[in-house]
């Protein structure tokens, strides 16, 4: 996604997500196969998620915002 980033056809939205207490998930199709942009852009999704998860830890941030 660092392509799409450089060329502008993405951005990246610096929103603060304050007070978001609910799960955010994605749902798929059973059985399906997911485009290769669609898997590209589910993996940066998990490993976004997983960094900041892993930031909040080592960082003595709460892990639940209120």
């Amino acid at each position: 996604m660092h392509y799409e980033c450089e060329s502008g056809q993405l951005v990246v939205l610096d929103i603060t997500m304050q007070n978001t207490t609910r799960d955010i998930g994605l749902t798929l199709r059973a059985g399906s196969t997911l485009s290769p942009a669609a898997r590209v852009l589910i993996d940066a999704i998990r490993l976004t998620v997983d960094e900041l998860g892993y930031a909040m830890i080592h960082s003595n941030a709460p892990t639940h915002f209120t």
